[in-house]
């Protein structure tokens, strides 16, 4: 299984598969995160991906989510 890391703006919200980039299985696979993620604050979280297949397999994957500012300016 591969992650990636991913770049957003403060106050979005995200989809834990959206920081999974390959996952090789034979079986159904959820993904969510290990905590309740807030990404209220322009920094670089370290977040944990829970990875569990219909087996109840469960492999857990860390990556980081880069949080900036809104930017107003046009």
């Amino acid at each position: 299984m591969e992650v990636i890391n991913k770049k957003i703006l403060v106050n979005t919200s995200l989809h834990p598969m959206s920081l999974i980039k390959k996952i090789e299985d034979d079986s159904f696979v959820s993904v969510r995160f290990k905590e309740d993620y807030v990404f209220d604050m322009p920094k670089t979280y370290r977040v944990t991906l829970i990875i569990e297949d219909s087996y109840k397999n469960i492999t857990e994957k860390s990556t980081y989510v880069l949080v900036e500012e809104k930017d107003d300016k046009f």
